[in-house]
């Protein structure tokens, strides 16, 4: 038993790695360092394992043949069960202010995604046409909408799992998403990633160079408005409803900063304060 142990402490890649089993598998892309260099096709691929209804969830985008979808994959953790809907596209169509009911339309990329819990997914999105600072969406997608039963049948990937998912993208259902609430826009902020934990009713989001980051606190209880903003063109007075942010004291940020300053001098980190004004 002494020299199992002393074996796994040596080499548990290889212990664990040899006690594993392939159940099944699904080809999603070729790596761009293969010898054909084929383009590296997944953006944000991001594993969930919902233990209370045992599926395994992949969230990832198909870069250039889909941008603006997001993928979902889903299987159940005993393979010898099958599972509806298991692979779907979402697309994000509208969203409506709640003050004003204005929709707004436009063609989103989707940045990040990760879920929150088992039934909601934080999205971070890109409008590929709007004004520079105010292009940025903080999205909570309910999967509830996304696996609909009374349509899921209309949503059956006609596809073969055995061939590559970037060869077949027009067999992959997609299902247009409009928003109505559970959305904010994030202002004077690059936002590229996103981190979410239900548990603790927080999300975080930091900016494409790594330097800015906002923390939002998701209660599910508070329904307030933020004042509307002055901008008649790009009204953002949505009621961002489970969103509210959460604000680091100065001496908090200020204790962040230098111990972000002292492990790597080159990168400075900032916990912005938003003007309530700018967050509406």
């Amino acid at each position: 038993m002494e020299n199992i142990i002393d074996l796994c402490l040596q080499k548990p890649a290889d212990v664990i790695g040899k006690s594993m089993n392939q159940a099944i598998c699904i080809p999603l892309y070729r790596d761009a360092r293969s010898q054909d260099c084929t383009r590296r096709l997944f953006k944000f691929p991001f594993l969930w394992n919902n233990k209370t209804s045992n599926l395994h969830y992949l969230l990832f985008t198909i870069l250039e043949d889909s941008l603006h979808k997001m993928c979902i994959l889903r299987r159940h953790t005993d393979i010898s069960q099958s599972v509806s809907n298991g692979l779907i596209a979402v697309k994000f169509g509208s969203f409506t202010y709640a003050t004003t009911e204005k929709v707004r339309r436009s063609a989103y990329s989707c940045l990040d995604a990760q879920f929150y819990d088992d039934e909601t997914v934080t999205v971070v999105l890109k409008d590929t046409v709007g004004r520079e600072g105010r292009d940025r969406l903080l999205v909570q997608l309910p999967l509830s909408s996304v696996y609909n039963g009374e349509d899921a049948a209309e949503y059956q990937f006609t596809g073969a799992y055995s061939t590559r998912l970037d060869e077949q993208c027009s067999a992959i259902p997609t299902r247009t998403m409009h928003f109505e609430k559970h959305w904010r826009l994030l202002e004077s902020m690059k936002a590229q990633y996103v981190a979410g934990n239900g548990f603790r009713k927080v999300s975080c989001v930091l900016s494409s160079n790594l330097r800015h980051v906002r923390v939002f606190e998701m209660d599910i209880d508070d329904e307030w408005e933020l004042d509307e903003s002055s901008d008649e063109e790009e009204e953002a007075s949505n009621k961002p409803v489970k969103i509210k942010e959460e604000v680091l004291s100065e001496s908090e940020a200020e204790n962040q900063q230098a111990r972000a300053a002292a492990a790597a001098p080159d990168v400075v980190i900032k916990v912005e304060k938003l003007d309530p004004e700018l967050d509406s």
